[in-house]
């Protein structure tokens, strides 16, 4: 069983909230039998759980560096991909700083958004079974059949807002993290695989469209004016780096 959710959905009508929504849902990965959630102490500094987290859980079921290349490539090929085309969509990184504090709350199991953010996106996804990238990022992307661009509304009683996160244009930084959990709080499945997805800056804010209307790239900054997958870019480089992919989209 697959679970998908946004965090201040649009179901219908524009959203209503001031600070940004986030997102959950679920797919398959490299993880073997489930470990069990790391549940900080009350009252622990929200960074003393993302260092504990950097502390005790390199053993613990984590995405692997292709699955990382894999987030990347997709979020930047779906934000190409939207429709109507967009002046200035910015090219997604990897940020390891995000990956931390996706980690830090993952392990938590806990089916809600992480309470502690302000000024980062989040996009959740589950699964009964091993979590499929590809599988996850479609079930996001395809939430565009919900929405209408013109009215900024989604169809009630459908989510929107795993795909406006995933392809706001001002984010230009994203981290994932993975874990297996034994009991996922908040929903009633067995033992699930759990991914948390940030991103930086936010998106989904009140009354505002994912991204301008216009033709592909027509407002880059001005250091950005390659235009590459319908993204902002710089000229590309001789140089690729996998992890980055600026080859790509750069």
């Amino acid at each position: 069983m697959q679970h998908s959710h946004s965090s201040v959905e649009l179901k219908g009508a524009s959203p209503t909230h001031s600070s940004p929504k986030r997102t959950r849902a679920a797919g398959y990965g490299p993880c073997g039998r489930h470990g069990h959630g790391l549940y900080p102490p009350e009252g622990v500094c929200f960074w003393a759980g993302i260092l504990l987290w950097a502390l005790v859980a390199p053993g613990a079921c984590r995405l692997t560096a292709e699955m990382e290349d894999t987030i990347v490539e997709l979020h930047n090929y779906y934000r190409g991909q939207v429709f109507p085309a967009a002046t200035a969509m910015m090219p997604l990184k990897w940020d390891a700083s995000l990956q931390g504090l996706a980690g830090g709350y993952v392990e938590q199991c806990t089916w809600q958004h992480n309470p502690q953010l302000t000024d980062h996106g989040e996009n959740l996804y589950v699964t009964e079974g091993e979590l499929d990238i590809q599988v996850a990022l479609e079930q996001w992307f395809m939430e565009h059949l919900n929405y209408n661009y013109n009215n900024n509304s989604c169809q009630e009683d459908k989510m929107c807002g795993h795909y406006t996160q995933m392809v706001w244009a001002d984010s230009h930084r994203v981290g994932c993290e993975l874990h297996s959990c034994d009991v996922m709080q908040g929903l009633e499945i067995g033992p699930s695989q759990f991914l948390v997805c940030n991103y930086y800056p936010a998106g989904n804010y009140d009354d505002q469209k994912p991204y301008e209307e216009g033709d592909w790239c027509s407002r880059c900054p001005g250091d950005l004016q390659k235009c590459r997958n319908h993204m902002c870019g710089k000229n590309p480089t001789l140089c690729r780096t996998q992890r980055s992919i600026e080859s790509n989209a750069l």
